[in-house]
Protein backbone atom coordinates (compact mmCIF):
# COMPACT_ATOMS: atom_id res chain seq x y z
CA UNK A 1 0.00 0.00 0.00
CA UNK A 2 1.91 3.20 -0.86
CA UNK A 3 2.06 5.91 1.73
CA UNK A 4 -0.87 7.96 0.70
CA UNK A 5 -3.10 5.00 0.64
CA UNK A 6 -2.18 4.43 3.61
CA UNK A 7 -2.36 7.65 5.45
CA UNK A 8 -5.88 8.24 4.31
CA UNK A 9 -6.46 4.43 5.56
CA UNK A 10 -5.00 5.58 9.03
CA UNK A 11 -7.48 8.75 9.68
CA UNK A 12 -10.37 7.02 8.56
CA UNK A 13 -9.62 4.58 11.38
CA UNK A 14 -9.11 7.38 13.57
CA UNK A 15 -12.13 9.61 12.84
CA UNK A 16 -14.03 6.02 13.83
CA UNK A 17 -11.92 5.76 16.92
CA UNK A 18 -13.02 9.02 17.88
CA UNK A 19 -16.41 9.17 16.88
CA UNK A 20 -17.13 6.02 19.06
CA UNK A 21 -15.43 7.78 21.92
CA UNK A 22 -17.84 10.67 21.63
CA UNK A 23 -20.59 8.23 21.56
CA UNK A 24 -19.70 6.38 24.21
CA UNK A 25 -18.45 9.59 26.22
CA UNK A 26 -22.01 11.37 25.26
CA UNK A 27 -23.81 8.24 26.87
CA UNK A 28 -21.94 8.21 29.89
CA UNK A 29 -22.60 11.80 30.41
CA UNK A 30 -26.11 11.05 29.74
CA UNK A 31 -26.35 8.24 32.35
CA UNK A 32 -24.14 10.40 34.90
CA UNK A 33 -26.10 13.72 35.12
CA UNK A 34 -29.76 12.40 33.92
CA UNK A 35 -30.67 11.33 38.08
CA UNK A 36 -31.94 8.15 36.86
CA UNK A 37 -31.27 4.85 39.16
CA UNK A 38 -28.64 2.46 37.56
CA UNK A 39 -28.27 -1.36 38.82
CA UNK A 40 -24.87 -1.84 37.42
CA UNK A 41 -21.77 -1.52 38.91
CA UNK A 42 -20.33 -0.13 35.74
CA UNK A 43 -22.80 3.08 35.45
CA UNK A 44 -22.46 3.46 39.46
CA UNK A 45 -19.08 4.25 39.37
CA UNK A 46 -19.72 7.30 36.84
CA UNK A 47 -23.05 8.50 38.83
CA UNK A 48 -21.21 8.23 42.60
CA UNK A 49 -18.22 9.97 41.32
CA UNK A 50 -19.50 12.90 38.76
CA UNK A 51 -17.20 15.62 38.86
CA UNK A 52 -13.87 13.20 38.33
CA UNK A 53 -15.82 11.52 35.51
CA UNK A 54 -16.65 14.73 33.68
CA UNK A 55 -13.44 16.21 34.39
CA UNK A 56 -11.78 13.03 32.77
CA UNK A 57 -14.03 12.45 30.12
CA UNK A 58 -14.49 16.34 28.69
CA UNK A 59 -10.93 16.99 28.72
CA UNK A 60 -9.82 13.86 27.20
CA UNK A 61 -12.16 14.14 24.40
CA UNK A 62 -10.84 17.79 23.84
CA UNK A 63 -7.71 16.43 23.69
CA UNK A 64 -8.79 13.73 21.29
CA UNK A 65 -10.60 15.91 18.83
CA UNK A 66 -8.31 18.64 18.65
CA UNK A 67 -5.48 16.60 18.67
CA UNK A 68 -5.45 15.81 14.60
CA UNK A 69 -4.84 19.49 13.50
CA UNK A 70 -1.33 19.21 15.04
CA UNK A 71 -0.46 16.63 12.61
CA UNK A 72 -1.94 18.74 9.70
CA UNK A 73 0.78 20.60 7.70
CA UNK A 74 -1.15 23.27 6.74
CA UNK A 75 -1.78 24.16 10.35
CA UNK A 76 1.62 23.31 12.07
CA UNK A 77 3.92 25.13 9.10
CA UNK A 78 1.48 27.99 7.98
CA UNK A 79 -0.23 28.71 10.84
CA UNK A 80 2.32 28.37 13.54
CA UNK A 81 1.26 30.28 16.13
CA UNK A 82 -2.00 28.75 15.51
CA UNK A 83 -0.08 25.06 16.66
CA UNK A 84 2.15 26.66 19.25
CA UNK A 85 -0.87 28.02 20.78
CA UNK A 86 -3.18 24.85 20.56
CA UNK A 87 -0.53 22.84 21.88
CA UNK A 88 -0.07 24.41 25.00
CA UNK A 89 -4.15 24.10 25.59
CA UNK A 90 -3.83 20.07 24.11
CA UNK A 91 -1.34 19.80 26.59
CA UNK A 92 -3.40 21.34 29.95
CA UNK A 93 -6.60 18.78 28.51
CA UNK A 94 -4.26 15.86 28.62
CA UNK A 95 -3.06 16.30 31.94
CA UNK A 96 -6.32 16.59 32.80
CA UNK A 97 -7.54 13.96 32.12
CA UNK A 98 -4.51 11.67 32.37
CA UNK A 99 -4.65 12.88 36.22
CA UNK A 100 -8.26 12.46 36.80
CA UNK A 101 -7.65 9.10 35.09
CA UNK A 102 -5.44 7.70 37.18
CA UNK A 103 -7.42 9.82 40.40
CA UNK A 104 -10.74 7.22 39.17
CA UNK A 105 -8.73 4.26 39.51
CA UNK A 106 -8.15 4.44 42.98
CA UNK A 107 -11.35 6.38 43.16
CA UNK A 108 -13.86 4.43 41.53
CA UNK A 109 -14.84 1.00 42.62
CA UNK A 110 -12.55 -1.58 40.58
CA UNK A 111 -14.56 -2.89 37.70
CA UNK A 112 -12.86 -5.48 35.32
CA UNK A 113 -10.53 -6.77 38.21
CA UNK A 114 -6.89 -6.61 38.51
CA UNK A 115 -6.33 -6.37 34.55
CA UNK A 116 -8.20 -3.01 34.36
CA UNK A 117 -6.49 -1.43 37.28
CA UNK A 118 -3.19 -2.35 36.33
CA UNK A 119 -3.37 -0.84 32.69
CA UNK A 120 -5.11 2.22 33.75
CA UNK A 121 -2.00 2.93 36.06
CA UNK A 122 0.32 1.60 33.52
CA UNK A 123 -0.75 3.24 30.59
CA UNK A 124 -2.26 6.49 32.57
CA UNK A 125 1.19 7.94 34.25
CA UNK A 126 2.85 7.17 30.26
CA UNK A 127 0.79 9.49 28.61
CA UNK A 128 1.39 11.65 30.68
CA UNK A 129 5.24 11.28 30.48
CA UNK A 130 4.59 11.23 26.54
CA UNK A 131 2.48 14.43 26.86
CA UNK A 132 4.85 16.03 28.84
CA UNK A 133 8.29 15.07 26.58
CA UNK A 134 6.09 16.44 23.78
CA UNK A 135 6.19 19.70 25.29
CA UNK A 136 9.87 19.66 26.31
CA UNK A 137 10.93 19.07 23.11
CA UNK A 138 8.43 21.51 21.23
CA UNK A 139 10.54 23.92 23.70
CA UNK A 140 13.84 23.22 23.25
CA UNK A 141 13.16 23.16 19.22
CA UNK A 142 13.78 19.65 18.99
CA UNK A 143 10.89 18.72 16.54
CA UNK A 144 11.77 14.90 15.53
CA UNK A 145 11.68 14.35 18.96
CA UNK A 146 8.53 16.75 20.17
CA UNK A 147 6.52 14.55 16.68
CA UNK A 148 7.68 11.14 18.07
CA UNK A 149 6.42 12.26 21.50
CA UNK A 150 3.17 13.53 20.35
CA UNK A 151 2.69 10.23 18.00
CA UNK A 152 2.52 8.41 21.41
CA UNK A 153 0.51 10.48 23.31
CA UNK A 154 -2.23 11.10 20.72
CA UNK A 155 -2.17 6.70 19.97
CA UNK A 156 -2.68 6.18 23.49
CA UNK A 157 -5.10 8.63 24.12
CA UNK A 158 -7.14 7.23 21.61
CA UNK A 159 -6.33 3.94 22.67
CA UNK A 160 -9.52 3.89 25.08
CA UNK A 161 -11.55 3.84 21.59
CA UNK A 162 -9.77 0.89 20.48
CA UNK A 163 -10.64 -0.29 23.49
CA UNK A 164 -14.40 -0.15 23.50
CA UNK A 165 -14.34 -1.69 19.42
CA UNK A 166 -12.53 -4.50 21.17
CA UNK A 167 -14.82 -4.89 23.65
CA UNK A 168 -17.49 -5.44 21.64
CA UNK A 169 -15.23 -8.17 19.96
CA UNK A 170 -14.38 -10.17 22.41
CA UNK A 171 -18.40 -10.25 24.03
CA UNK A 172 -19.45 -11.49 20.29
CA UNK A 173 -16.74 -13.98 19.56
CA UNK A 174 -15.72 -15.70 23.07
CA UNK A 175 -18.03 -16.51 26.42
CA UNK A 176 -16.42 -13.43 28.33
CA UNK A 177 -19.19 -11.25 29.87
CA UNK A 178 -18.69 -7.16 30.02
CA UNK A 179 -16.84 -7.46 33.26
CA UNK A 180 -14.90 -9.98 32.13
CA UNK A 181 -13.65 -8.51 28.46
CA UNK A 182 -13.29 -5.18 30.41
CA UNK A 183 -9.51 -5.35 31.59
CA UNK A 184 -8.62 -7.38 28.70
CA UNK A 185 -9.91 -4.76 26.20
CA UNK A 186 -7.95 -2.08 27.86
CA UNK A 187 -5.05 -3.68 27.84
CA UNK A 188 -5.43 -4.78 24.74
CA UNK A 189 -6.28 -1.14 23.16
CA UNK A 190 -3.49 0.27 24.63
CA UNK A 191 -0.80 -2.10 23.97
CA UNK A 192 -2.19 -2.18 20.02
CA UNK A 193 -1.70 1.65 19.84
CA UNK A 194 1.35 1.90 20.99
CA UNK A 195 2.37 -0.55 19.04
CA UNK A 196 0.95 0.93 15.91
CA UNK A 197 1.89 4.16 16.67
CA UNK A 198 5.94 3.06 17.26
CA UNK A 199 5.80 1.25 13.89
CA UNK A 200 4.77 4.68 12.62
CA UNK A 201 7.61 6.50 13.83
CA UNK A 202 9.56 3.78 12.26
CA UNK A 203 8.32 3.83 9.18
CA UNK A 204 8.59 7.72 8.97
CA UNK A 205 11.94 8.07 10.51
CA UNK A 206 11.52 10.20 13.35
CA UNK A 207 14.38 9.50 15.04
Amino acid sequence: MGNSKLIKAGWALVSLLILVLIAFAFKRSMDTFSGQVHQAVFELRYIEHPWISALHMFSGIAFICLAPLQFMSSVRLRRLSLHRHLGRVLVIMALISGIYGIAAAFAFPAFGGLSSETAALFFGPLFIFAIVRAFLYARNKEIKAHQRWMIRAFALGLAVGTQRVLLILLMVFTPSNFEQSFGPALWLGFSINFLIAEAWISKRRLH
